[in-house]
């Protein structure tokens, strides 16, 4: 395969193109990188060009852009901006946010392709309405879309992304501590050929004494949503790929979010989507979930009735007794425990 006159003169690492002798600092590296961007020209055509293009014109300004600096302004930290190294524009980009008292959770997925990025987006939102049952209703809705967004809006996207990640905050000397009643959850996940780039997680209230720790996730989402505004989402059937991704993206959050007081209501909410989007390969998770009595009555409890009826979605087969939402625990989960030892 013939290489570009760029592929030639770079060699590529988990972020991307670095100088063959030395990681030279960025401004020093795009001042020795005397070609014309016209001559820049690989077998994938003019996309990788043109998103190539957009890349440099972030990264030649030589500090972060303007729109990503004002997304870590605050009086609680202090900011120091380091020179990212360039992403690799084949990195694939995994975004989890909720809201507990908005009563959202939703996941994106960014895929890239030849020519376009394929967003991935799952999405639950419960209905506010108050329920006299033991149990909360087993209807929430979980949707499924799918939306496209183009390779040089990504390859913008991926850079600040780099920025925001390669910022160290430090938090100020706070005289009180502010606070509010917005709980929330943001979960930033990237990696390129199965090398893990970015893992970052975090999950509680909206305080000045925790902004510095949640500053950076919280703006990579805000980024990742706006990259997505004009993606045409529309609804999309799930395949056997995707429901193996799901699969993988719920363990990894259940992980993070397990024995995490923050988290009580992201693993609540992660039970309940994995039961739409996952396949029979998280049942062992599941089923270890299930083993044990739950420690208490309230979120641990919820969890059970979730898992169970997590269970019943993925295996297609229901032991549950009637009605779910009044359902003894107990006794349900020794049932469902029942019908996972039994198959196959």
């Amino acid at each position: 395969m013939q290489m570009s006159r760029l592929g030639r003169l770079c060699r590529v690492s988990p972020f991307g193109c670095l100088p063959t002798d030395a990681r030279l600092p960025l401004r020093v590296w795009l001042s020795r990188l005397r070609i014309r961007i016209f001559s820049i020209v690989t077998l994938d055509g003019l996309a990788n060009m043109v998103s190539t293009f957009a890349l440099l014109m972030v990264l030649s300004c030589g500090q972060a852009p303007d729109d990503v600096q004002d997304l870590l302004k605050s009086k609680t930290y202090g900011v120091t901006w380091n020179e990212p190294d360039v992403p690799d524009s084949q990195t694939i980009l995994e975004i989890g946010t909720g809201s507990g008292h908005g009563l959202s959770m939703h996941w994106l997925r960014f895929q890239p392709g030849p020519v376009h990025v394929e967003v991935f987006a799952v999405e639950f939102q419960e209905e506010r309405k108050p329920y006299t049952s033991k149990w909360p209703p087993d209807n929430t809705p979980v949707t499924v879309k799918r939306g496209l967004i183009t390779k040089p809006a990504y390859d913008v996207l991926l850079q600040k992304i780099a920025w925001l990640h390669s910022a160290k905050l430090v938090q100020r000397k706070l005289k009180n501590s502010d606070g509010s009643s917005a709980d929330f959850w943001v979960s930033v996940h990237a990696t390129w050929k199965m090398v893990s780039l970015i893992d970052l997680d975090w999950a509680g209230y909206q305080t000045s004494s925790d902004e510095y720790l949640y500053a950076v996730p919280r703006a990579i989402g805000v980024l990742a949503a706006k990259a997505t505004k004009n993606a045409d989402f529309k609804k999309y059937e799930l395949t056997a790929a995707d429901r193996e991704w799901a699969r993988g993206r719920f363990e990894h959050d259940w992980k993070r979010s397990d024995q995490q007081s923050s988290h009580w209501w992201v693993r609540e909410r992660l039970l309940v989507i994995i039961g739409y989007v996952g396949n029979d390969a998280v049942l062992p998770t599941l089923k270890k979930l299930l083993q044990d009595p739950p420690k208490s009555e309230s979120s641990d409890a919820r969890c059970v009735y979730h898992a169970i009826n997590a269970v019943t979605r993925l295996t297609k087969k229901d032991v549950r007794t009637q009605p779910v939402e009044s359902m003894d625990l107990k006794e349900n989960r020794l049932k469902v425990l029942e019908l996972l030892t039994q198959k196959p």
